[in-house]
């Protein structure tokens, strides 16, 4: 049985210019955000740059994958980056 969240705000920002639109599971979907924005942190103080829009999305992909078996959630990846505005898809609603 899904039990709809309706105080979790379904965009979330992760970093300035990177913003990932949540469906599924609430739980699921703010863990896995929770977990790319530490992980963009990190990326950012290690290469004295903002990642990519490209690279936000692989991070994604490669922790959802990783974890398909145990996540029940969608998620779709947009933003800019200095090679211009992207929008990705990523679903993984199992």
């Amino acid at each position: 049985v899904y039990v709809e969240n309706r105080c979790s705000d379904k965009i979330t920002q992760l970093t300035d210019n990177v913003y990932v639109c949540r469906s599924g599971s609430a739980a699921d979907s703010q863990v896995v955000s929770d977990y790319v924005r530490h992980f963009l942190h990190q990326h950012t103080i290690q290469l004295w740059q903002p990642a990519t829009v490209k690279v936000v999305a692989n991070l994604i992909r490669l922790l959802s994958y990783g974890n398909k078996n145990m996540l029940q959630t969608g998620l779709i990846v947009g933003g800019w980056d200095k090679y211009g505005f992207w929008l990705q898809l990523l679903v993984w609603i199992l």
